[in-house]
């Protein structure tokens, strides 16, 4: 949550922001409700929340309850307000919370991104082009934009040319290029590299999918279809939207000179984040049947259009 003020500091367009809460932290509510009324943020940010009803929960949370009174905006500050939270992440639905946001969103285009990877400056302004052509094509694809990430001691980089600097000094890498690469590789960087740097016109390019383990991001048109809510979080659960996508007819396009970053560079998976997906292994099998029948009853002439091995 401390995250957004960045996020929406960097970000040039509008944001849906959706941010699950439990009983134990439920107060994080009115921390947002402070920033949100308390700054300019609320121009262009709005927020759902998600949290997890249970047999006790008789009725939902109405916004009088985190009505801002007057006079607490001053002094206001949004490191005070918005503190380092931690949700509970082990019940974390990362699914139902990305349709959440995308349902909030009143946008034409959506892109579902985590908080705490920015992108590059002037980013909606850059793609603009091809994302008007996107929206008057005929053919149905989604614009794939690169991830990196960056050394914690480095500024994050403004352009495609400060990027390099930091690959060839090796404070930048891939995004996840040593803990799931089969995921994120995305080919031909170098040529990307090459005409980013050297011409000033962003186009994007076809990519294949050739794998269903790859989770690329990409801004897609808002009637593109949502996330399955029902894959465990950490266990393919984006990549159940790509290959729904591909069931669906939608080719892949990837944007040149445009790319974000996440702070950190890893180099293996966290004990929490072993834990979530740990978790979340017993309910795959049901889920990914669930899932195959659902692709198999709304799309079965692409029943083998799209790739099947991992």
């Amino acid at each position: 949550m401390h995250l957004l003020p960045s996020q929406v500091q960097t970000f040039d367009g509008f944001i849906s922001y959706a941010v699950f809460v439990d009983r134990g932290t439920f107060s994080a509510l009115r921390n947002l409700s402070l920033y949100w009324t308390c700054t300019s943020a609320r121009k262009r940010l709005s927020i759902q929340v998600v949290w997890e009803k249970s047999p006790f929960d008789d009725r939902c949370v109405t916004p009088k309850e985190f009505e801002i009174l007057e006079g607490e905006c001053n002094n206001y500050t949004a490191k005070k307000a918005l503190p380092r939270w931690s949700s509970p992440v082990i019940l974390y639905p990362i699914n139902a919370l990305r349709n959440a946001a995308r349902r909030g969103a009143e946008t034409k285009l959506h892109i579902v991104a985590d908080v705490e990877n920015i992108f590059t400056p002037n980013f909606t302004q850059m793609v603009k082009n091809e994302t008007d052509k996107m929206l008057n094509s005929t053919e149905r694809y989604v614009l794939i934009y690169r991830r990196f990430e960056i050394s914690a001691k480095s500024a994050r980089p403004k352009n495609t040319g400060e990027l390099r600097s930091l690959l060839r000094a090796y404070k930048a890498q891939t995004f996840h290029a040593k803990v799931f690469p089969r995921g994120h590789t995305i080919p031909r960087l170098r040529e990307w590299m090459e005409y980013s740097i050297n011409n000033n016109s962003v186009v994007s390019w076809p990519v294949n999918y050739t794998r269903k383990s790859w989770e690329p991001q990409f801004i897609m048109p808002a009637d593109a279809p949502y996330h399955f809510d029902r894959m465990p979080t950490r266990i393919y659960d984006h990549q159940v939207l790509v290959q729904e996508l591909c069931r669906a007819g939608y080719k892949f396009r990837l944007l040149t000179h445009v790319f974000n970053t996440h702070s950190g560079m890893k180099t293996s998976m966290s004990n929490l984040e072993l834990a979530v997906k740990s978790s979340g292994k017993f309910r795959v099998r049901e889920a990914e049947r669930e899932f195959n029948k659902y692709l198999d009853e709304k799309y079965p002439t692409s029943k083998n259009s799209c790739p099947k091995g991992y």
